[in-house]
């Protein structure tokens, strides 16, 4: 039976400060709608200073800024609908709104820059007519200090609250800093006579704005077809199961990554002799071990089985409770939940709304008899959830 736990803030309290993790999640709250603005006036400001002063850098630069502004609105997005929790429409929840958001970014920024390579490949085949002016040198220095402040605040939000959009976004702002020295060189290269420095220069900051988009839209992509976690991360997760005391092995292990959150299937075998109360504290532990030994958010479901001999039993059993559910699972159960042991079958069901108690009641005494007379010994409990 699958034991799922969704722990409503940070998995642990980092550092040991009990208020921290409030701490941060108000600090994720504000990031977006700081970046947000903090974007939106630095890429004007650019784009501006860009055009009065000529220069084809400064104005890839401003990409940078736009795509920043854009990542803080997934940022508010996404902050704002992961907070909903399921629906029965949604039944698990809201956390790959991140990753549609990211591709409606990455076609936005993306359509900007080849716009911007364009305009600046046709200025090197066409000749520099007028070098940028040294106030896009000046407006260079202060995009990057205020970027730098902004690189640290986002990066120590991402950090603490584990969220992909965070941390992309101050990768992205860390790519502005950058950008904004680059323009800076450039502008001093067009006043020592390197004319076509500047619109080099934008081609370059283009071609990097291009590559960020293409590992966006791939993790985005990945998160949407429910990719695996990294295999350093399901290596801790194997250690972290392993290491409590009456886990057999991993037979199964399937993680996903959706959002600030991951989730984790695991299936453990267990000694077959023991009884299933005596399962519980097993399955605890594991499920313990791993919201805390892991620093991201989760949902955990564990699955257990019996070990040896005791497996092919479990399958006999299981198949028994799939020939009891096929005749009253289409239209009346929703889902169940199964735990097999040697001595016993516990299945709980869950039914639809319209179907009235009555029934209820009649379906859980009729599979509860199927299911006995396809087992040969151990006792059969079937109820409602």
């Amino acid at each position: 039976m699958p034991d799922a736990v969704m722990p409503r803030e940070a998995a642990a309290a980092l550092k040991g400060d009990a208020a921290l993790p409030q701490k941060c999640l108000d600090c994720g709250q504000r990031i977006g709608w700081v970046e947000l603005f903090f974007s939106l006036f630095l890429g004007l400001f650019k784009l501006t200073i860009g055009i009065i002063s000529n220069s084809h850098a400064l104005i890839a630069s401003s990409l940078y800024s736009a795509q920043d502004f854009f990542s803080s609105i997934i940022v508010i997005i996404s902050m704002k609908y992961q907070k909903r929790p399921p629906t029965e429409d949604y039944p698990y929840g809201f956390g790959k709104i991140e990753y549609v958001a990211a591709g409606a970014l990455c076609l936005a920024v993306f359509l900007g820059a080849i716009t911007l390579l364009i305009a600046a490949t046709r200025v090197i085949f066409a000749g520099v007519t007028h070098p940028a002016h040294w106030v896009a040198f000046w407006a260079a220095l202060v995009a990057f200090g205020a970027n730098v402040m902004l690189y640290r605040y986002s990066e120590c939000a991402g950090h603490r609250l584990g969220s992909p959009a965070i941390l992309t976004t101050s990768e992205h702002v860390k790519g502005d800093a950058v950008s904004s020295i680059l323009v800076a060189v450039a502008v001093l290269g067009t006043k020592a006579g390197i004319h076509h420095l500047d619109p080099l220069i934008a081609i370059l900051e283009v071609a990097h704005i291009i590559f960020m988009l293409y590992h966006m839209l791939k993790q985005s992509v990945g998160g949407l077809m429910d990719a695996a976690l990294p295999e350093e991360e399901q290596e801790q997760i194997r250690t972290l199961v392993t290491a409590v005391d009456g886990v057999e092995q991993i037979t199964d292990l399937k993680t996903r990554a959706y959002g600030q959150s991951n989730e984790i299937c695991v299936e453990i075998e267990l000694d077959p002799s023991l009884a299933l109360a005596a399962t519980a504290p097993i399955r605890n532990a594991v499920k313990d071990t791993l919201l805390k030994g892991l620093v991201k958010p989760s949902t955990v479901k564990i699955y257990l089985a019996p070990a040896g001999e005791g497996r092919a039993l479990a399958s006999s059993r299981q198949q028994a409770v799939r020939e009891a559910l096929a005749r009253y699972y289409l239209g009346h159960v929703k889902r169940h939940h199964l735990e097999i042991t040697p001595s016993s079958v516990a299945l709980r069901l869950t039914f639809y709304s319209q179907v009235l108690p009555g029934m209820r009641k009649q379906i859980c005494a009729a599979v509860g008899t199927n299911i006995e007379n396809n087992i040969e010994d151990g006792t059969v409990s079937v109820s409602e959830v």
